[in-house]
């Protein structure tokens, strides 16, 4: 069976790291609002819950796309991670992080154009 980036398996691919990207959100959230200890626990426990289940669909992903491909898209958490700063904790978005977000998407487009010309 060959691997392909095919648009079911990138989007599974972002759905995993979109969850990724939410557990680093719930990390931040549980040092940035420490009310109380179960607080903070609530918030570390959910991103170990959110881990777990990261891994799980990124194992699924690997089944069905090349370690390369997959991996290359992982840059995309950087953009999840600004937008979450930005909505939930009022991070300011510079412009070196619009240039760094810019760069970031082009460098994952470009990979899988090369490996899509490649499969040609």
């Amino acid at each position: 069976m060959k691997k392909k980036a095919n648009i079911k398996n990138i989007a599974l691919l972002e759905i995993a790291f979109l969850i990724y990207s939410l557990s680093s959100l719930c990390s931040k959230w549980a040092v940035y609002n420490a009310q109380s200890i179960w607080h903070t626990l609530f918030f570390y426990g959910l991103s170990l819950c959110m881990l777990g289940i990261y891994a799980i669909i990124w194992q699924q992903v690997l089944k069905r796309m090349e370690l390369t491909v997959a991996f290359s898209n992982k840059g995309i958490t950087i953009v999840w991670g600004i937008l979450f700063g930005m909505i939930f904790f009022q991070e300011k978005i510079t412009i070196g992080m619009i240039i760094g977000s810019v760069l970031v998407i082009a460098g994952i487009v470009f990979m899988m154009k090369e490996k899509e010309n490649q499969e040609r």
